[in-house]
């Protein structure tokens, strides 16, 4: 009786505790919501100039123009400018729909709190059976520069939250989605392929084999080689070569 007890109070104790974190954490995602505009930071050269760049390009295609779209002939520079292609998805659908620059830069900062909250949640869903595994990985989300990205330039908490759940996907094992999100997250960032194979390697093993199994991996490896296929594109249409001219100069 008295074990049947204590496992009941041990019980009611965690859950009690996951929910009074559950709302500090809403808490803490709501005030980030609040920063993020109109007083947050997303005002930093770098949302701005992603807001042109996506109007550039929209023009080029209108124009029927297809490679060096705002290139400066013998410069690693372009309208477009150098950032990632998933950056330009959520901007150029914010000026499609009409958005003003401001509009659209409010609607990116909104964004960027989202995927900071997206990221907290894809946590909890992957490691749910272990509560102490899945703290660890909030904390560790907290204690980051994940923070300042959430009301910072637009992209790099987007990034953090598509590489995040091309992760998660290879874990539960999601054929469709590990070949959608892998080759999102390889357009987030250029340089993300190697090293979501090494996560992919690490967390879509199982414990008696030494690597994934064969269709884990070939969703994997579709999805990256998607999404490297699509920045060479982009870069051909801004840079007109298979790389990005101004990550690539000394």
């Amino acid at each position: 009786m008295t074990t049947l007890t204590t496992t009941w109070w041990t019980d009611r104790r965690v859950r009690w505790s996951v929910l009074v974190a559950a709302v500090l954490l809403v808490a803490y995602v709501e005030l980030l919501w609040v920063d993020a505009f109109p007083v947050g930071h997303h005002h930093t050269g770098d949302t701005n100039n992603l807001i042109a760049g996506a109007r550039s390009a929209l023009d080029c295609i209108d124009q029927g123009i297809w490679r060096n779209c705002g290139h400066d002939s013998g410069s690693p520079h372009t309208g477009v400018f150098h950032y990632p292609l998933l950056q330009y998805l959520p901007a150029s659908l914010a000026i499609l729909l009409g958005a003003s620059d401001a509009a659209a830069l409010g609607f990116l900062a909104r964004l960027n709190v989202l995927a900071f909250g997206g990221c907290l949640t894809l946590i909890w869903l992957a490691l749910r059976q272990r509560p102490r595994l899945a703290a660890l990985g909030v904390v560790a989300v907290l204690a980051s520069a994940a923070t300042y990205q959430s009301t910072s330039a637009f992209g790099e908490m987007f990034a953090a939250f598509v590489i995040l759940g091309a992760v998660v996907s290879i874990r539960a094992r999601r054929t469709l989605l590990i070949v959608a999100l892998t080759a999102l997250a390889c357009m987030a960032k250029e340089t993300v392929p190697p090293f979501l194979v090494v996560l992919g390697l690490l967390v879509g093993r199982d414990e008696k084999r030494l690597l994934p199994s064969r269709r884990l991996l070939s969703a994997m490896f579709a999805g990256i080689t998607l999404g490297v296929l699509c920045n060479f594109g982009f870069n051909q249409f801004r840079f007109g070569t298979f790389s990005n001219l101004l990550l690539t100069q000394p």
